[in-house]
């Protein structure tokens, strides 16, 4: 696997070069800061498969280049895993925010890194797979209610929707929010029970229109509740990472959903 590797500190870009090459025989190519890493991206004639980005580093920060991987095409679902010494909850947040895959806290075991790492590519494959499912389809005015490009429990790439991210990258953010102080984050489950329904009268484009559109209901209705991370596990099964302090007041927001999807 190809693999950029990106941190300000010589004897880590040196110690996990050699591991990760001797552990599973990556090729790493290393920058020595964010603005360097964007040079190497943009003129390399070779596509990377994972990224390992520091996030304190002078200049263009490891949470910035992250974002801005994530703008280019090609790497839209490309692992990207912060290894990082900052642990703290809204480093993290904001990691995730730009679109990180999952994150590590130095210092780090090597074989946990290397496990991390096969997990993100299986995930980004898996993503992407369903992602060009779509763009095989037949145009959305083509599609037919009996096309059905996914299967009902497939967790379907939601985008350009506040809070939204991948089930692996969710994952990754509770199991870090374990490490740190789980208690205080809560996790709360929506289940369209109806959405087996849905999936028989729509054509494969609308349904996904319709886990969309569901999500939105989902994130407006907690957008006052600090930073929530949502994921689409399929199924109609949506998680929610919120802050356990405002646990309480999700009875209403539950409700609120509730009557934003009985009007969809």
């Amino acid at each position: 696997m190809k693999v950029l590797l990106v941190d300000d500190e010589p004897d880590i870009l040196e110690l996990i070069s050699l591991s990760l090459h001797q552990l599973e025989n990556h090729y790493v190519t290393t920058a020595a800061s964010g603005a360097k890493a964007l040079e190497i991206i943009e003129t390399s004639g070779e596509r990377f498969e994972a990224f390992l980005l520091d996030i304190q580093m002078p200049g263009i920060t490891g949470i910035e280049l992250c974002q801005k991987i994530r703008e280019i095409p090609q790497y839209r679902y490309t692992p990207i895993i912060m290894t990082t010494a900052m642990s703290d909850k809204a480093h993290v947040n904001k990691a995730f925010v730009a679109g990180a895959t999952d994150y590590l806290t130095k210092p780090f075991d090597f074989l946990e890194l290397k496990h991390r790492i096969a997990l993100a590519e299986k995930a980004a494959f898996q993503v992407a797979e369903l992602e060009r499912s779509f763009a095989e389809a037949r145009p959305y005015e083509q599609t037919a209610q009996s096309d059905k490009i996914h299967d009902l429990s497939d967790p379907l790439p939601i985008d350009d929707v506040d809070g939204v991210i991948r089930v692996h990258a969710f994952e990754s953010y509770l199991k870090q929010m374990g490490r740190m102080s789980f208690h205080r984050t809560a996790l709360l489950i929506v289940t369209v029970t109806n959405i087996a329904d849905i999936y028989e009268r729509c054509g494969g484009r609308e349904f996904c229109d319709q886990i969309t559109d569901i999500s939105e209901a989902i994130s407006d209705a907690f957008c006052g509740l600090g930073s929530p991370f949502i994921a689409y596990f399929g199924s109609g099964v949506f998680g929610i990472a919120v802050a356990r302090e405002a646990a309480a007041e999700t009875g209403a927001l539950l409700r609120a959903i509730d009557d934003a999807l009985y009007r969809l």
